[in-house]
């Protein structure tokens, strides 16, 4: 389409009358990416306008990659799945809320309807009990039923919906505010209960009910206590009061309004908002490491979304920027952008970003599929701290005592308090000369599989040769490594170094085990060398499996052994049901475990090697010498947690822990004020945050904690930093310490002597704070004085009702006639031929059949388990290299005290998913059409002949008569469908009508990008004003009209094969055959599938041909390919072709179809092509 054509078909112009926007179409770039921007910008006409944007491309884009012929029969051998290709900058997880919160109203008047039906029920149930005519029993029980069922659809509670909902989101704080705005047109004190789900991933932080006009002053208290407040409260004349409410499943406010607003001024409807602010949890799991870029530093992001109310309501999205240096707006690249909506299922919209503006997006009028609204924020990462050349170069700072530090804390009774601690074990210490030696052994798993052969950028080499010539850098450095620890103080010269290399692709091999590393020692390098020799020249390849690596390593290992593991890999994990289990073991089967991963690569995937690493893990794109610094980096970092593990006493008990590291120990210890000492183990450098109360000393917290290091005589006391200048944080204290606030990554821990002592802290937390824990709650109390009577009766209380699923799709019942089209049978193309089998046997030879398959392991024996072998031993040279190195018995240790346990959460109701909540309120139906751009026309195209004959029915005198004009026969009649829904053709029922249509217009103007604000004219149309109705008609037309013309090119060319046969020929092996091709305008789902080559296409008609042969089709017919289309522009066809058999039919006698009809045509037909 030329631009003059794009021009043209462009312009819509509003009505002098009707004050209607006018519209542009453009048509849009790349449909098929189901992602979009949206954000403000200029319409066609110069006016602000809220509009979607095809998505954009950026530097972020996965690299172009090639693969060898190696690869790609490694990774077809692997199966399909085996082979994860996310961009490396897709996020898994998100930051996900819903605003569908759910509203109910109950009135003095409701309340009374329903006491009356409970009171005939009673009446009738008692008339019933003292029947005694048979004669009269038969009315009673009809009484009975009916005061059931009047009672079953009656209730003191209906339906209340905001006027507005706002929701705004602050970065800095990671918080959600949800604002919903009501009136009260009921004219009677109400009782109204405020309901939002509560999802996965969130907390509550506060929540609060402002009633214009009236004052009010809240409080928190215990909750039993907090109950009973509020009946007092809701009982008085001139009071009321709100009540929260937390659970697993919702968080609610039951609130007491008044039927006017407060003040001096005229009697007028009440006016409230009610308030949500939830906190973002497991903000570090669902931080998500951008691929690392030479010379730049390491960018993380978080990715979030947000699902708009589904109902009429006006919605509005506030994204506040963060500081002025902080996080900023961006996009991820097009592609994980499009695989997330993808995955997904629906249509997403990207926030435009507005630099160091807040972002704004008000959505006025109601798209019949609510859009999924999503925003990314990138910000730098602190991963890239280098353990070795701050031990080595002591970095300025002192490195022989450990380092601590209050973050923040929350004061409790008694002037006592609870601090949030951060402590770090030395990075060096003095003298190891005398410490005990240990096995250091360090284990590389390098990543074999087929997609290690992919070059990337147009490089000579490929993945696999530049990844094992940094495994071959990094081992040259690692040589040195034991001196340059032993000379930086981070170990012991006792201590025994190894080095193991394992490969893994679908089964994990042995590059080499247990080789010494001695700094300086010629034996040891050649050892060494050798070894990487051997990866580099291996050519072993295949899928990608994760256990067959955990489960060899294991075998290497010894129970003495402290493992440093750095793991190199390009792919994902796909057998992770699996891998986990074996990866437990392996880390429980040695002395310490310590783990540092690489994803590197097009296809390297974050959440595989965060799952793996336990010392920090990080994503390289390129792979090139930044792969082998990392590497060392990380190697570094683990082996200094294990050279010496450093005693650190904190004086009081733990009360939770962050992370999955061990947990202290607690140890009596009757000179301190809580009798009770906490023990941590931690390696050199190892950082552990915690919480722990802090008693009052002279009436003042004294903040900081004591902490040692060392134990009895030797210990030295640790300065711990911020005390008295650290700040008062109870929300981030109450984030580390209560279940309701705490992420995952939060353990609450119970001291077996104190168990309840967690949950006293929280009581008198929340009491002292004044806050929300999980033994508090607020209580808001109103004054409503006495100029009107606010009297609500006892028993009068509002419940939401339990959640039904609003039925979007019943408003478009004229799609699923259109979605429902892919049935069994083709439009078109259908194979016909007569049913006369010519043989008398109906048995099939042994041979013919349903091709049977085995699927085999590793071995031959059909054993799945992944099988090991060796690259190793190839002379006496490496004999000794793989023997297990002899190793000292540990020294006795200390007597432990009292392990501290992990607080398990007692409320089993499990907490929603964002993605189940949102897809309750979904248009499955109309989704079929939105995420799929070949068939978005016949939607719109349904949508553009309904208005067209509702704009017939308007011009008549009465507006009635409805079209049955739909000419596709799949469309179904929409007059008709819509009709049954309403009461009949008045102009109120076309009103609703052009309601259901403008919403289903919406959802496709932002699909599909029209420039026109998305927020399509909605006014109300007055009770039986026709000429605005029609005019509101003609609006929609102009717009379905251009978008049906937008759509339209991208409906696809689909043709069927089709052969056509006649009779077999006198010789019994010449058939006549033509090949036509007839079209389809649709992939029937289940059915069908696309093939781009016409010839394969053929042969799975000649397939039919040939199943059919010796039950008729040998008396000619017609053979569709009834499972495969191909498509694209209308291939080649032939006419009467002779075509024959490798054998003559006997008639009597079985011919086998495959050999001699399928294989035979199939070079003939080609030929013919």
């Amino acid at each position: 389409m030329s631009c003059a054509q794009k021009r043209e078909l462009a312009k819509i112009v509003k009505s002098e009358d009707d004050g209607e926007m006018a519209v542009e179409v453009a048509t849009p770039n790349d449909p098929g990416c189901a992602a979009s921007v949206i954000g403000y910008g200029a319409n066609p006409e110069g006016e602000r306008a809220l509009l979607t944007m095809p998505y954009p491309t950026n530097d972020r884009e996965p690299q172009e990659i090639e693969l060898d012929e190696e690869a790609r029969a490694a990774i077809a051998a692997a199966g399909p799945g085996n082979e994860i290709k996310d961009p490396l900058d897709y996020a898994p997880e998100s930051h996900e809320v819903c605003v569908n919160a759910r509203f109910a109203i109950s009135t003095n008047k409701s309340a009374e309807a329903e006491l009356g039906l409970q009171e005939e029920l009673k009446n009738s149930l008692y008339e019933q009990a003292t029947c005694k005519k048979a004669d009269d029993r038969e009315a009673v029980n009809q009484r009975v039923e009916s005061a059931k069922q009047a009672l079953e659809g009656t209730s003191q509670s209906s339906e209340l919906r905001p006027d507005k909902v706002t929701l705004t989101f602050d970065q800095k704080t990671m918080e959600w505010h949800f604002s919903y705005y009501f009136t009260n047109r009921t004219g009677l004190v109400a009782s109204v209960a405020c309901e939002l789900p509560r999802l996965e991933g969130t907390t509550l932080a506060n929540t609060y009910v402002t009633i214009d006009g009236y004052d009010d002053k809240s409080k928190y208290e215990p909750i039993k206590k907090a109950e009973e407040t509020f009946r007092k409260l809701n009982a008085s004349a001139d009071k009321g009061a709100c009540l929260q409410a937390v659970d697993k499943q919702a968080y609610t406010q039951t609130v007491k309004i008044p039927a006017w607003k407060g003040g001096d001024g005229p009697q007028v409807a009440a006016t409230f908002s009610a308030h949500f602010v939830l906190s973002c949890d497991e903000i570090a799991r669902k931080t998500h490491l951008l691929p690392k870029r030479d010379g730049e530093p390491t960018f993380e992001c978080a990715d979030f979304a947000v699902q708009p109310p589904a109902n009429d309501v006006p919605f509005e999205l506030i994204v506040n920027p963060p500081a002025k240096y902080g996080a900023k707006l961006g996009l991820p690249s097009r592609a994980a952008a499009k695989l997330d909506a993808e995955r997904r299922g629906e249509p997403t919209y990207w926030l435009k970003p507005t630099g160091d503006e807040p972002c704004r997006i008000e959505l006025t009028t109601p798209a019949m599929q609510p859009p999924c609204l999503r925003f990314r924020f990138e910000s730098e990462s602190d991963n890239d701290f280098d353990f070795l050349a701050d031990a080595v170069k002591k970095a300025g700072i002192a490195t022989d005592g450990a380092q601590a530090k209050v973050l923040c804390w929350a004061p409790v009774s008694g002037d006592a308090g609870i601090a949030l601690v951060e402590v770090t074990a030395p990075k060096t210490l003095p003298d190891l000369k005398n410490a005990p030696g240990k096995t250091i052994h360090i284990i590389w798993v390098v990543d074999l599989s087929g997609s290690m052969g992919m070059r990337q950028n147009c490089s000579l080499h490929t993945n696999r040769q530049h990844a094992c010539e940094e495994v071959k850098l990094a081992c040259e450095k690692m040589l040195d490594l034991p001196k340059q620890f032993v000379e930086a103080g981070v170990a012991s010269p006792n201590d025994t170094f190894l080095v193991t290399i394992v490969g893994f692709h679908c089964s994990a091999l042995t590059i080499c085990a247990r080789v010494p590393v001695v700094s300086g020692s010629a034996e040891s390098k050649a050892a060494v060398d050798r070894a990487v020799e051997r990866l580099c020249t291996n050519r072993e390849s295949g899928g990608t499996q994760y256990t067959s690596w955990a489960q060899l390593v294991k075998t290497h290992c010894q129970p003495t052994d402290h493992v440093a593991l750095g793991l190199l890999t390009d792919g994902a994990l796909w057998d992770e049901d699996t891998f986990v289990p074996a990866y437990n073991e392996l880390k429980k089967h040695v002395a310490e475990y310590t783990c540092f991963a690489i994803g590197c690569g097009a296809w390297a995937n974050h959440r595989t090697v965060k799952l793996v690493a336990t010392h920090g893990e990080t994503l390289i794109e390129k792979i090139d010498r930044s792969v082998s610094s990392a590497a060392m980096k990380g190697i570094a970092r683990c082996v200094a947690s294990m050279s010496v593990k450093i005693p650190l006493v904190v004086s009081g008990q733990v009360l939770s822990h962050k992370g999955d590291k061990s947990l202290p120990v607690f140890r009596i210890n009757t000179k301190n004020s809580y009798g009770v000492d906490s023990v941590y183990e931690l390696g050199l450098g190892e950082t552990r945050i915690f919480t722990v109360a802090v008693p009052a000393v002279d009436g003042f917290c004294k903040i900081a904690p004591d902490i040692y290091q060392g134990e009895d005589d030797a210990r030295t006391k640790v300065e711990v930093r911020g005390g008295v200048s650290s700040h008062v944080d109870v929300k981030r204290v109450l984030r580390h310490l209560d279940p309701l606030f705490a992420d995952t990554n939060i353990k609450t821990l119970k001291n077996p002597s104190h168990p309840k002592r967690v949950a006293q802290l929280l009581e008198e937390i929340g009491v002292v704070n004044q806050t929300t824990t999980s033994q508090v709650t607020k209580i808001t109390a109103y004054e409503l004085g006495s100029k009107y009577d606010h009297t609500l009766h006892p028993g009068v209380k509002a419940v939401v009702p339990a959640f039904a699923p609003p039925n979007a799709d019943a408003e478009i019942a004229w799609l699923q006639s259109l979605a429902a089209a892919g049935s069994a049978t083709a439009k078109n193309g259908k194979t016909t031929y007569p049913h006369d089998p010519h043989y008398a046997n109906e048995e099939y030879p042994s041979h013919w059949g349903c091709g049977m398959f085995r699927s085999l392991g590793a071995g031959d024996d059909s054993n799945s388990a992944p099988v090991y072998r060796s690259c190793g031993g190839g002379g006496d040279d490496d004999a000794s290299s793989s023997e297990p190195m002899q190793t000292e018995a540990p020294p006795p240790q200390r007597p432990s005290g009292q392990k501290a346990e992990v607080e398990e959460p007692t409320d089993p109701n499990a907490t929603p998913k964002f993605s189940f909540v949102a897809k309750l309120v979904h248009a499955h139906t109309l989704l079929k059409f939105l995420t799929d751009h070949t068939v978005a026309h016949r939607a719109v195209g349904s949508v553009l002949e309904e208005l067209k004959d509702m704009r017939a029915n308007l011009k008549g005198a009465d507006a009635a008569g409805a079209a049955n004009g739909a000419d596709d026969e799949y469309m179904g009649d929409v007059v008709e469908a819509l009709i049954n829904r309403v009461a009949g053709p008045s102009p109120k029922d076309v009103a609703t009508k052009i309601d259901a249509l403008l919403k289903i217009l919406c959802s496709f103007a932002m699909r599909f990008h029209l420039p026109v604000d998305v927020n399509l004219h909605n006014a109300a149309i007055a009770e039986g004003d026709v000429a605005t109705a029609a005019r509101r008609v003609e609006y929609l037309i102009k717009i379905a009209a251009r978008l049906h013309e937008t759509l339209l090119p991208h409906k696809p060319e689909l043709w069927r094969a089709e052969l056509k046969t006649e009779s077999i020929g006198t010789d019994n092996v010449t058939i006549k055959t033509s090949l036509d091709w007839v079209a389809e305008d649709r992939v029937r789902t289940g059915y069908d599938r696309t093939h781009p080559d016409p010839k394969e296409v053929v042969d799975n008609a000649c397939y039919n041909l040939a199943n059919a042969f010796n039950e008729g089709a040998y008396k000619g017919g017609t053979f569709c390919s009834e499972s495969m289309l191909f498509s694209g522009p209308k291939p080649s066809a032939f006419a009467n072709k002779e075509f024959k058999l490798s054998a003559p039919l006997v008639i009597g006698t079985y011919l086998d179809p495959w050999k001699h009809v399928q294989e035979a045509f199939k070079p003939q037909l080609v030929a013919c092509m």
